[in-house]
């Protein structure tokens, strides 16, 4: 891919193209960044490209001229490229958000030309004569046009082939299954000030490790960035999803040692915080129930009193425990 920079500025991108991932995609002879400044296209001496606004304001505005003259030079200098396999790009607050999808989009391209505007903005014209599309990285406004061509640059070419190591660098990452964030990464060492790695990541069970990484990036779109969702969850998500938090949970008989609970949820009921009208335990904390030593062989319950899927009272005769003995407890769920 060749992408052409237009800008006032071009120093700035040699040290983004000099390191890192862009600068062995370029040595790989994958990518070929063009540097170009506007200021070799305009016509007075000085070489301005800048003049004052029609109609009166604040600020400069960049010339038509030099901007056209240095876009169709560009073009002319990517050779037989066909004209379906170009883009002409002006970065621009008041163009569409730039995202992962667009990125995709552009990296089919084989020859990209990047506009930077500067000072107060670029005459209209420039749009109307040679831009394809208008780009912004997000609602803000920055003192020019090259940051954002450097996102776009940067975005783009690590999806190009060869440039990553792996295929699944790009597969597997943020926003590019189905729109869901990445899910989290863990490497050595296996325990860091009491944070000890997931056991499932250890088990070298590939689908379930499958499919509690995608259950992760569910639940982390959904926490962080719900908007992203575009459509409901399918069973294999559903699934996923069950493999990081428990949505319903009906147990006859439970056998626990050490249990951390967050949200106990009953027969479909599900509840955030649990509020305990009357309890008589010996050492049960409600509100978020820890237990440090637990042991239940067997819960026995005689009598539960509900109406309908919401259970307002449950009502226990006795529970029979090996370190818990309650002689009376009413619940409220």
């Amino acid at each position: 891919m060749r992408v052409d920079v237009l800008t006032l500025f071009p120093e700035m991108f040699v040290p983004v193209t000099a390191a890192s991932i862009l600068k062995n995609a370029i040595a790989k002879g994958v990518l070929q960044v063009c540097l170009t400044d506007v200021r070799n296209f305009a016509f007075s001496k000085h070489r301005v490209v800048d003049d004052t606004p029609f109609g009166g304001g604040a600020g400069m505005v960049m010339k038509v001229e030099p901007i056209v003259l240095a876009v169709e030079d560009v073009l002319q200098q990517g050779g037989d490229i066909e004209p379906r396999r170009r883009r002409v790009i002006m970065m621009s607050p008041a163009g569409s958000t730039f995202n992962q999808a667009k990125a995709v989009e552009l990296s089919t391209y084989s020859q990209l030309v990047l506009i930077c505007g500067h000072y107060e903005g670029i005459d209209e014209r420039v749009v109307d004569l040679v831009v394809d599309e208008e780009i912004s990285i997000g609602d803000f406004v920055l003192t020019g046009g090259e940051l954002p061509a450097m996102v776009v640059i940067d975005c783009v070419a690590r999806l190009l082939p060869g440039v990553l190591g792996s295929a699944l660098s790009v597969a597997e990452e943020t926003f590019s299954q189905e729109g869901y964030l990445e899910y989290p990464h863990y490497t050595r060492p296996r325990e860091f000030r009491g944070l000890s790695v997931p056991d499932v990541l250890l088990s070298g069970d590939h689908a379930r490790i499958a499919k509690w990484r995608r259950g992760q990036a569910i639940k982390r779109t959904m926490h962080r960035r719900p908007e992203l969702f575009t459509r409901g969850l399918t069973k294999y998500d559903q699934e996923c999803l069950g493999t990081v938090t428990t949505d319903n949970i009906t147990t006859d008989t439970v056998t626990t040692d050490n249990i951390t609970t967050d949200t106990i949820i009953t027969d479909t009921i599900t509840t955030d915080n649990i509020t305990t009208d009357t309890v008589t335990t010996d050492n049960i904390t409600t509100d978020t129930i820890i237990t440090d030593t637990i042991t239940t062989d067997t819960i026995t319950t005689d009598t539960i009193t509900t109406d309908t899927i919401t259970t307002d009272t449950i009502t226990t005769d006795t529970i029979t425990t090996d370190n818990i003995t309650t002689d009376d407890g009413k619940e409220d769920y």
